[in-house]
């Protein structure tokens, strides 16, 4: 065991094969929010087993939505990932803003009840696109705020995982915390925190040097 002298108090680290330690108290050994080799994001020191939100500006994504057999398809927000403002489809730009609202109609194995004369949103935050490819995988392209809320585990530490279309990069907040992060720039540790039975183990070998002053 080793004792060493932060300000105040003291900190007792149990070395456990020269890689991992346990910390009997919450100072960190590394930053609070750092990556991994595979470029997975953990936020530690967060509200243990309730979901810490990550907020992505200006992302980039591609999302691919299946035409029904009038050759429309509908978007729509949600909570974690709202609407952007705009849309590419096969390299044109529509601003959602400048579409008209109107009733959906509805569509019967490829016959409108009522033909749309031109993209629409409805009243409820739908957004309709029409005269595309019947039965297709459209490709969608757009720019906006991406928001992730994975859960932290009973030891206060979140991870952000790729998934699906989305990879996290570019810039990014953390709500409840006054700074900005970006993906490039973070940390990488080889060997994350590891929580076993609410116990918080960090690794040790990635962290700064302690310097021990009088």
């Amino acid at each position: 065991m080793q004792f060493f002298k932060f300000g105040s108090g003291l900190l007792l680290l149990t070395i456990l094969s020269g890689a991992i330690g346990q910390t009997a108290n919450a100072l960190p050994l590394f930053p609070d929010v750092y990556k991994d080799m595979t470029g997975n994001i953990y936020a530690s020191g967060t509200t243990p087993s309730l979901a810490t939100e990550f907020v992505f500006s200006g992302v980039t994504q591609t999302k691919s939505v299946v035409s029904n057999s009038c050759g429309a398809i509908s978007l729509k927000g949600s909570a974690s990932s709202p609407l952007p403002s705009s849309l590419t489809i096969f390299g044109t730009e529509f601003r959602i803003s400048e579409l008209s609202t109107q009733l959906k109609p509805k569509c019967t194995t490829g016959s409108w009840d009522v033909r749309p004369s031109a993209n629409f949103k409805t009243a409820s935050g739908e957004v309709v696109f029409i005269g595309l490819p019947p039965n297709a995988a459209i490709p969608v392209n757009f720019s906006g705020t991406v928001v992730k809320r994975p859960n932290a585990n009973e030891c206060g530490i979140a991870k952000l995982s790729k998934a699906g279309s989305f990879t996290p990069s570019g810039a990014f907040t953390i709500t409840g915390i006054n700074m900005s992060y970006t993906v490039d720039r973070l940390v990488v540790n080889e060997t994350p925190d590891i929580c076993k039975n609410g116990v918080l183990y960090r690794a040790l070998k990635s962290a700064p040097p302690v310097i021990i002053g009088g």
